[in-house]
C-alpha cells in the first residue's frame, strides 16, 4: 500500500488543483456567469482527484470508483437543476449518467469487474504511463509490420531491431486481442480487425452489453 503523499506526488495533484482553481476563477470572467454555475463541475473534479488518490493509496476495490463518482454526479446534477434556469437537459443527462455509474458500481461489486482479454505484456502498468506508452508503441510497430507482410518471429526481431523474446511477448499480446494470428511459425495481421466496418460492428455489439450490464 502506497502512502497518500506519495500517490499525490505521483498523480501531480497540486498542479491539477492549481489548474482547476484557475479555470474555476477564469471561466466566470470569460463567460460572465457566476461562480455558482461552475461550482458543481469543479466540485466533482476536485472530489474525483482526491478520491482517486485515496483509492490508489489504500488499494480500494474496483467498484468504489464508479460508485463514488456516480454519487458525486447525482448530487452535483441535483444542485445544478435546483439553482440554474437554463440548459436543464444537461443536468438531467448528468443525473442519468451518475445513476448509471452507481448501478454499474453495484454490478461490479456483485459480479466482479468487467474482464477484458489481456496478455502479460500489458499487465502491471498501473502508475507507469511511460512504460505503458512504450509498450503500446512497440505493439503498434509489430502490428504495422505484419500488415505490410507476414513474417516469422525472428525476421520481425531483425527488421524492427528488437530481441526475439520481446517480439514473442508482443505477438502473444496481439494474438490475445485478435490482431494477429500464427500459422506454421508465420505471423500475419488479422485483416478484419483493421477494417473500418469491423471496428463499427464491434462497437455496436459491445456498447449495448456494456450499457445494460448494471441491469442484469
Amino acid at each position: 500500500m502506497s502512502s497518500v503523499r506519495a500517490v499525490a506526488r505521483e498523480r501531480d495533484l497540486l498542479r491539477h488543483a492549481a489548474l482547476g482553481a484557475l479555470l474555476f476563477v477564469g471561466l466566470p470572467l470569460l463567460t460572465h456567469r457566476s461562480l455558482l454555475t461552475f461550482a458543481p463541475a469543479f466540485g466533482v473534479a476536485l472530489g474525483w482527484e482526491l478520491f482517486s488518490v485515496a483509492a490508489d493509496a489504500y488499494a480500494l476495490p474496483a467498484w468504489t470508483k464508479p460508485t463514488v463518482i456516480g454519487v458525486f454526479l447525482v448530487g452535483a446534477s441535483a444542485y445544478w437543476l435546483a439553482v440554474t434556469d437554463g440548459t436543464p437537459w444537461l443536468g438531467a443527462l448528468t443525473l442519468l449518467f451518475g445513476g448509471w455509474l452507481v448501478a454499474d458500481g453495484y454490478a461490479t461489486y456483485r459480479n466482479g469487474p468487467v474482464e477484458r482479454p489481456s496478455a502479460p505484456y500489458f499487465r502491471g502498468l498501473d502508475g507507469r504511463p511511460g512504460e505503458a506508452f512504450y509498450r503500446m508503441q512497440e505493439a503498434g510497430r509489430v502490428a504495422r509490420a505484419l500488415r505490410e507482410e507476414p513474417r516469422t518471429r525472428d525476421r520481425l526481431a531483425a527488421d524492427l531491431g528488437l530481441t526475439e523474446s520481446h517480439v514473442e511477448e508482443v505477438l502473444d499480446a496481439l494474438e490475445t486481442r485478435g490482431i494477429a494470428s500464427e500459422t506454421d511459425g508465420v505471423y500475419r495481421a488479422s485483416p478484419s480487425r483493421f477494417r473500418k466496418r469491423a471496428v463499427v460492428v464491434r462497437l455496436l455489439r459491445w456498447l449495448p452489453r456494456r450499457l445494460l450490464r448494471p441491469l442484469r
